[in-house]
């Protein structure tokens, strides 16, 4: 290649650039026609196997031919790397359209039809997109749809290879499904979601999952429901409203079986429209997200968002009752709080003094998880940051912090606790006094203690106590000690030994397999034997099992 060509193509400028590469204008000499170029990084197709992948899915994307899907014309191989020669489209993106502000309500119908046609092909082929999104789909000067980017498309065919294996996140963070964002096996229904995410975009002006914050995004993704996006824009049609809502199911067994239903509601719904039809609402500001994930990094930075959502304007003449906000709140992005190690004063020290103080934390996060729309980051990364609570609050972007101060004498323990917001005004305290002979109890008191300083947050639906006896429970509490000494009591097999007993006399405690978890990634670490990391990723599978509101096990995954 020189600065003038790629293979037989001229090239005259360079459109943009994206995740896997830079995509150029060029002329085919031959053919008389202008072409795009994709040309791929080098580092995407780090090997030959991964090489060898990349074609067969691109042959097979080839294979589509349909107005709606732009068209592959030729594979190209140089000693820069493989490029991917595609119609050239005269138009613009949609994201471009959808910065402008909500569609009107035919146009979304119609761009839905046309996506979803496409879609229902590429279906049919047993291909899937994985990365549907408003800048993947292009508007003509006529007003066609042009689906772009099938370069994470995977073939359905059983024992066909693909180019992200499970339990990797591969695709944009805010177009995902909650089965992609987690890593999991992936069919068109996945699509179907993404769809969903676009048109409730085009509707309301706004995407219904996408934060500043890709961790928070994610957990948008897999755990919250967008308000309906009739409340957010009164013009939408019901029935428009509802299919959306089908779409972006978190379950894909809740959603449309197939684009061929989704483009039926949508005939039925372009029925019912009017040339009069308003499009009501303005645009909305939408913060930018990272554009692509190939493997999350450990979980980002949290940011307060706990702004009220937009609701219908009929909903202003509802007097709103306290049960009516728990409500609204739910549905809201979470409160981040982060709990600090408790400091121990006890003068001289106790012997118990860092079980009785893991103790403490372990309930102040089993209290904080109790309480709907409230999230806490894992207790490492917390720990990774040092300072006053602004200044950790500051840096792991959480909204508030709790710390907690032990003062012990050997019969007793007085414990004070704050609630601190991220400008480091203190909201709550409690000082209180407990017997550290019973951890379990102690843990108990304490979870009590802390639900009184969050009077504004419901009870979590179905929120777990510490299913575990007491014995099993203070031996948790020694081997995590231990662990976090890094083994000063034993090797890690030998730890992992110790939580398999515990979970055979305590089979539901979801702190031991997250226990389990850390040590045998750790493990890994250092043996990178597949066995580790098959175990770890069991145990956060179990604990998930046994407490599917509980976010630890997620980013435990993560």
């Amino acid at each position: 290649m020189n600065s003038r060509t790629i293979g037989p193509y001229l090239i005259e400028d360079q459109l943009g650039a994206g995740g896997m590469g830079e995509v150029y204008r060029a002329y085919d000499e031959r053919l008389d026609r202008r072409v795009a170029i994709k040309l791929i990084r080098p580092d995407v197709l780090a090997n030959d196997e991964t090489r060898q992948r990349f074609r067969r899915e691109a042959k097979a994307v080839a294979s589509l031919s349909h107005p709606a899907i732009v068209q592959i014309h030729d594979i190209l191989e140089s000693a820069e790397g493989d490029s991917i020669v595609m119609e050239l489209v005269d138009g613009q993106a949609l994201s471009r359209l959808l910065d402008q502000g909500p569609l009107d309500i035919r146009q979304v119908v119609n761009l839905g039809r046309e996506i979803a046609h496409g879609l229902a092909a590429a279906h049919a082929q047993r291909i899937i997109h994985r990365d549907l999104k408003a800048e993947n789909v292009m508007v003509t000067a006529s007003g066609q749809i042009k689906i772009l980017d099938f370069g994470l498309a995977k073939r359905l065919e059983r024992g066909d290879p693909e180019l992200s294996g499970d339990g990797k996140i591969l695709g944009t963070l805010h177009a995902m499904s909650p089965e992609q964002a987690q890593g999991f096996e992936v069919d068109p229904r996945s699509d179907l979601f993404s769809l969903g995410s676009l048109l409730y975009h085009a509707v309301t002006g706004r995407s219904p999952f996408r934060t500043a914050n890709p961790m928070q995004t994610l957990t948008q993704i897999i755990s919250f429901r967008q308000p309906p996006a009739e409340e957010v824009n009164p013009a939408a049609p019901s029935a428009l409203s509802q299919l959306v809502d089908r779409l972006l199911e978190k379950d894909p067994a809740h959603r449309p079986e197939t684009a061929g239903d989704v483009i039926t509601a949508l005939d039925a719904i372009a029925t019912t429209l009017t040339d009069e039809m308003p499009i009501a609402v303005t645009s909305i500001h939408e913060p930018s997200d990272d554009e692509t994930l190939v493997m999350p990094s450990p979980p980002a930075r949290r940011a307060d968002r706990r702004q009220p959502m937009i609701a219908a304007a009929t909903i202003v003449l509802l007097v709103l009752t306290l049960v009516g906000l728990w409500r609204h709140q739910a549905n809201e992005p979470p409160l981040y709080v982060a709990v600090l190690a408790p400091k121990i004063n006890s003068t001289p020290q106790a012997s118990d003094d860092a079980l009785v103080a893991s103790a403490v934390r372990l309930a102040l996060i089993q209290g904080l998880l109790s309480r709907q729309g409230i999230s806490t980051p894992a207790s490492d990364e917390v720990d990774a940051v040092t300072g006053s609570s602004k200044q950790v609050a500051g840096a792991l972007g959480v909204a508030e912090v709790i710390t907690s101060n032990l003062a012990c004498d050997g019969r007793t323990c007085q414990i004070a606790l704050q609630r601190i917001s991220g400008d480091g005004s203190v909201r709550w305290a409690d000082v209180f006094k407990v017997s550290p002979v019973d951890l379990l109890d102690l843990t108990s008191v304490v979870t009590q203690r802390l639900s009184q300083g969050y009077p504004e947050f419901a009870a979590r639906p179905g929120a777990r106590n510490l299913e575990v006896t007491q014995g099993d429970y203070e031996a948790y509490l020694q081997l995590k000690t231990s662990w976090e000494a890094q083994g000063a009591s034993g090797s890690p097999p030998q730890l992992l030994a110790a939580v398999a007993a515990l979970q055979i006399t305590s089979p539901d405690f979801v702190e031991a397999y997250l226990l389990e978890a850390r040590i045998a990634q750790g493990l890994f670490v250092g043996t990178r034997r597949p066995q580790d990391l098959e175990r770890a990723l069991a145990a956060v599978q179990h604990a998930r099992d046994l407490a599917p509101e509980d976010s630890r096990p997620l980013f435990e995954l993560f």
